[in-house]
């Protein structure tokens, strides 16, 4: 019953990176690794989403950067796309309600997409500098939000504020994006 919203399902953050991965670049799963793979010597890897629903999901990821819970990680000129996730942690016969795992797992550039970023925090505290929440989207959320301006030039991403991926067709979905609908 409780499958539905994630409840018994775990996976690592390196499956979970590989999945967003495959999300984002067209449809096609490749297996994870650790080095780095030069152009043209990626894994071959299969199909496992259509690249109509890579597009679609792409469009998606990005819209809760730009108007849901992953605001904070939406470096400009970066086209953070993401979804969070607050799990409460398993525990003995269930489920501990007063601590959680804080997840975003995010890719960028959106538009042409290079990289996955997964910020996973067991825990986190209700502190004032997360507005005493303690939900992905203020705490593993901001921290995407800080990294990936630092570490996307160091791996040749560039900001570009020219460039994006067009939302137009799903904007009418969310209203003003500020909740005022």
């Amino acid at each position: 019953m409780t499958v539905g919203f994630g409840h018994g399902i775990a996976v690592t953050p390196l499956h979970l990176a590989a999945a967003y991965s495959a999300l984002v670049n067209g449809g096609i799963w490749r297996p994870a690794t650790l080095l780095k793979v030069k152009p043209g010597d990626e894994a071959r890897g299969r199909r496992v989403f259509t690249e109509a629903t890579s597009a679609r999901m792409k469009q998606l990821l990005r819209m809760v950067a730009v108007y849901g819970t992953g605001r904070k990680a939406n470096a400009p000129g970066f086209r953070v796309g993401g979804k969070t996730g607050s799990a409460e942690k398993a525990a003995a016969g269930g489920y501990d309600r007063s601590q959680v795992v804080a997840t975003f797992a995010s890719a960028f550039p959106m538009d042409k997409p290079r990289y996955v970023v997964v910020v996973m925090l067991d825990s986190p505290q209700k502190v004032a500098a997360s507005s005493y929440q303690r939900t992905a989207a203020w705490n593993a959320v901001p921290i995407v939000g800080r990294l990936i301006p630092r570490i996307g030039p160091l791996l040749g991403v560039m900001p570009d504020d020219n460039r994006d991926i067009d939302l137009s067709d799903l904007k009418p979905l969310v209203g003003d994006g500020g909740g005022n609908e």
